[in-house]
């Protein structure tokens, strides 16, 4: 009678430790996709950074480009002189 009781005693714990798995599996799951979207979230962000970045790069090299153009127009209309 006593393996019994006990046996009585272990499967209301099983069948509790049988459920909960489960749900810290789907809970786990939730934490992972959150994350996981996170990552891409981030990816986006430093992807529209580097974008941003090489926009401005160019907008730069234009402006210099201008520059040495109008230097050049300047020094040809000085020799002209």
């Amino acid at each position: 009678m006593g393996p019994t009781s006990q046996g009585s005693e272990v499967s209301p714990t099983a069948q509790g430790s049988e459920v909960s798995p489960t749900a810290q599996g789907s809970v786990l799951l939730l934490r992972v996709q959150k994350l996981v979207l996170l990552l891409r979230v981030q990816r986006l962000v430093l992807l529209l950074r580097v974008q941003r970045l090489v926009l401005l790069l160019r907008v730069q090299r234009l402006v210099l480009l201008l520059r040495v153009q109008r230097l050049v127009l300047l020094l040809r209309v000085q020799r002209f002189r």
